[in-house]
């Protein structure tokens, strides 16, 4: 099999964007800053918009910590949009964390760095 494409993961991405204190994103920062900011609204993370950045799904690509989130009431899934629960509301800092070190093993499984010889 040929590793995935780092890029294709990215693909949707523009050359980066522009973070809260005016610095230039990378793809990967750019969606972790979008995971992050959107987790903190009512509203959550638009399904959509995660694929049309990564070129891959949200649950997909978090499908266990997904489950277990959902398991313990910590989050809902409906009309497109993942959103915390007031109970996942206080400890979003630790799903937050939780998502990035997910993002961390995707990205590194692009790189071949996960990858066992």
């Amino acid at each position: 099999d040929n590793p995935p494409d780092l890029e294709a993961w990215y693909k949707g991405c523009s050359e980066g964007g522009i973070g809260q204190n005016g610095e230039r994103l990378g793809p990967g920062e750019k969606v972790r800053e979008r995971i992050m900011l959107s987790l903190r609204t009512s509203l959550g993370i638009r399904l959509k918009e995660y694929r049309e950045l990564t070129g891959r799904t949200f649950i997909g690509d978090h499908e266990a910590l997904v489950t277990t989130l959902r398991q313990k009431d910590l989050i809902r899934i409906r009309d497109g949009y993942l959103r915390l629960t007031t109970q996942g509301m206080l400890v979003s800092n630790t799903i937050v964390e939780n998502l990035f070190l997910s993002l961390d093993r995707i990205e590194k499984s692009f790189s071949g760095e996960g990858k066992k010889n």
